[in-house]
């Protein structure tokens, strides 16, 4: 074990163990270490079965079988470059999408792992679109927005509706709908409690 490489996180582990890569992956992580909550709490993995979703680790002085589902609660302390080459060979395009989405919502102070996979994907291109300044057309509009509610983003997601709000003529009926559901965003009460023709209103927006 060495301090030279970074901490795996479980839930990448367990994902390229469960990929037509897999084998590569079994084989680098023995003379690994595992932890889940305490990183001086180290475990051994001993062996990595092929015919079955466990690590075997040693956890004081025995031999413990760690599922997958464990594992992505956790972290894996690399013994070398081995593990690191292992899991970017496993990865997948769509993978990379999912890291560069959990990166830029994990910016906006939104925490990826409570966002489904292809809503993080949706909610990332949202706040990419607002950092960058372009203005969706009113459909994407709406179902941003949807998905702002379906998280309860109402903070996080004022500074988008306030780049649409910037972005469309002042005396348009799209733009005096976000001010209204801003509005919403910003106070003490839920978007829920908008009354329905504003949000009708809002998906009409043009």
């Amino acid at each position: 074990m060495t301090d030279s490489y970074e901490d795996e996180l479980g839930e990448h582990v367990a994902r390229a163990l469960r990929s037509a890569q897999a084998a590569a992956v079994r084989f680098a992580l023995i003379g690994c270490h595992f932890y889940q909550n305490d990183p001086d709490d180290l475990e051994p993995v001993t062996d990595a079965p092929a015919d079955a979703a466990i690590l075997i680790t040693l956890r004081n002085g025995k031999m413990r079988r760690l599922s997958y589902g464990t594992l992505e609660q956790g972290y894996i302390v690399p013994n070398g470059p081995e593990l690191r080459a292992a899991l970017q060979a496993a990865r997948t395009p769509r993978e990379e999408q999912l890291d560069r989405a959990a990166a830029i919502l994990a910016s906006a102070r939104v925490n990826p792992a409570a966002i489904a996979a292809d809503d993080r994907l949706a909610l990332a291109e949202a706040f990419e679109d607002a950092r960058t300044g372009l203005l969706p057309d009113a459909a994407l509009r709406q179902r941003r927005y949807t998905l702002l509610r379906r998280y309860d983003l109402y903070r996080q997601g004022t500074g988008i509706l306030e780049g649409w709000r910037a972005m469309l003529p002042p005396d348009s009926s799209a733009e005096a709908t976000i001010l209204e559901v801003r509005e919403a965003f910003l106070g003490d009460y839920e978007i829920g409690s908008i009354p329905t023709c504003s949000l009708q209103r809002f998906e009409g927006a043009r």
